[in-house]
This record gives C-alpha cells, structure tokens and sequence, in this order.
C-alpha cells in the first residue's frame, strides 16, 4: 500500500494564488471556470463515462467481450466506476484485457490533458507580455502543481505525462485487478492514503502505529486516475521521478514506464521490493507497447 505523507506545497505568490483560487472556485470572476486547458478531475474532457450496472453492460459499452484484443487507437470511453458483479476470482486472459480496456483510456485521457497544460505552458510568452489570461491561467497551473508561477523549469518537470505501462501496472497491484473492496467501494485503484476524516475507507486491518489513515474514495475512477498522477507530479517523494522522466524526454526518448519505476520504491512500504513487482507486472502482461499507443480522434 502507498506511503504519501502530507504534502508540502510552496505558496504560488499572495496575489496570483488567491486569484488562482477564485479562478478554481469559480467564483466571482465572470466565467466562473477554470482557466482553459487546467484540468479537473471532476469533468473529463473528450472522455465518456458510462454507468455500468453489471458486466454485460460494461462489455457492451465497451465493445467488449475481448475475442480480437485490444482496439487500437483507443476508444474515447470507459466507465464511472466498476459493475457491482466485476470478478473475484483470479483473473483469466479476458478478465485482464477487460481491466485493462476500463484504465486504459482514463490514463490516456489523463495524460492528454496534462500534455495540453504542457504545450500551453511552454507558449507563455514571458513576464512583462502576458495578457490576463494567461497570468490567470498560469497561477492556477502553478496552485495545482505546488511551484512558483514564475519557475517554469520546474513547473515543465512537474507537468508531464505518466507512462501507460506504469499507472496500469500500480493500479493492478494496488486494485488487484479490481478486485479489492477499496476499487469497488470507493473507485481507489492506486491505494493512495488519506487522514482526513472523511473521503475515505477505513483498512479492516489497519494499524495504529500508521495514524488515523484510510484509503482515499473519490467519485470516479477518472477522479482516482487523476489524483494519482498529480500525487507523482507534484509531490516530494516522487522528485526522483520526475528527474529520470525529464532525463529521458531531454534524452530524445518517450518516457519509459518500466525505467521510471527504478524511481518509485517509497510508492510502496515494499520499498524496492514493489519496484521490482511493477516490472514484472508491466513485462508479464506486455503492457509496454501500451506507452506508445492514444486516444481515438474526438467525434
């Protein structure tokens, strides 16, 4: 299970952060919405979620059942959550392409969204030349991600895309292919931890020498993906992560889920024991071709 101790966020600036925060709320600016290209677990863009009663449904809206693989590109569509019938027993060949046919496309519209703030960022003009807007927008992006608006070296470490074959392989560890009752009853595929006192579920087991934690629920699992990528872009533990991520991209190479969970031992109290179980689960299931693959063209 993920170790995630409170995060430690440095103010985006007094003035920008509280505009930031107005912007977020949508509250007494205009339009009353994020800024443009800022992401929002709760609204996914381009996505559909279906609801999913039971699993013939979810096998028909899906296209499913699995006889011809994967589809490729990707269809923009997946679920709200998994059917209350999704399977307990271990997992078959069908069972596997079926989990996978549900995370798949929350990863990759996750990461297109990101990748969008990234193209953006990376056309902010500079100080002094921006329009409100963008200083808008830029405070906002700056607020979410726990750096200055002004350092745009680390705000482009921190805005990028986390590799298919990675996010799939840590939501079947931590989901056990969704079969576990956090997955179910509270849409958590990556087993990320919470103390507050609410928006989570309490472990049957949990120990008490770990605090008053539980595992964080959120309302979809778009909302679970999302949060699990903003937690390994913004959060300290992870720097090591975005280290090896920005080595590669500056080496020419598309980032490498298996090479980058060499960085991921304190995802887990398993240490490097989980670094090298993610491997496996990413070469065992040939989830790395995964890494290269997108969404469909929208409709």
């Amino acid at each position: 299970m993920p170790w995630h101790p409170h995060p430690a966020l440095r103010p985006a600036g007094l003035l920008l952060a509280a505009l930031a925060l107005v912007v977020l709320a949508g509250g007494l600016l205009a339009i009353g919405t994020r800024p443009a290209g800022v992401a929002d677990p709760e609204r996914p863009t381009g996505l559909r979620l279906y609801p999913a009663p039971n699993l013939a449904m979810l096998d028909a809206l899906l296209e499913l059942p699995l006889a011809a693989g994967l589809r490729i590109p990707v269809a923009r569509s997946s679920v709200r959550r998994l059917p209350p019938d999704w399977p307990q027993a271990a997992p078959q060949q069908a069972e596997r392409l079926r989990f996978v046919r549900v995370v798949l496309p929350l990863v990759l519209a996750a990461n297109e969204a990101i990748l969008a703030e990234r193209r953006r960022l990376r056309a902010i003009p500079a100080a002094g030349t921006r329009t409100t807007e963008d200083e808008l927008w830029l405070a906002a992006l700056a607020a979410r991600y726990g750096a200055e608006p002004s350092d745009r070296a680390t705000l482009l470490n921190r805005v990028d895309a986390v590799p298919p074959s990675l996010a799939l392989a840590q939501a079947i560890i931590e989901s056990g292919w969704g079969r576990s009752r956090f997955a179910r009853a509270g849409n958590a595929l990556f087993g990320q931890w919470t103390w507050a006192r609410r928006g989570g579920l309490r472990p049957e087991r949990a120990r008490a020498e770990k605090g008053n934690y539980a595992v964080r629920a959120f309302p979809h699992l778009y909302a679970a993906t999302v949060h699990y990528m903003d937690n390994l872009n913004r959060h300290p533990a992870y720097a090591g992560f975005r280290r090896e991520r920005a080595r590669q991209r500056a080496a020419g190479s598309a980032p490498s889920g298996r090479a980058l969970a060499t960085t991921l031992a304190a995802y887990s109290e398993r240490g490097m024991k989980n670094v090298r179980l993610i491997q496996a689960v990413i070469r065992q299931n040939r989830l790395a071709p995964l890494d290269q693959v997108r969404l469909a063209p929208p409709r």
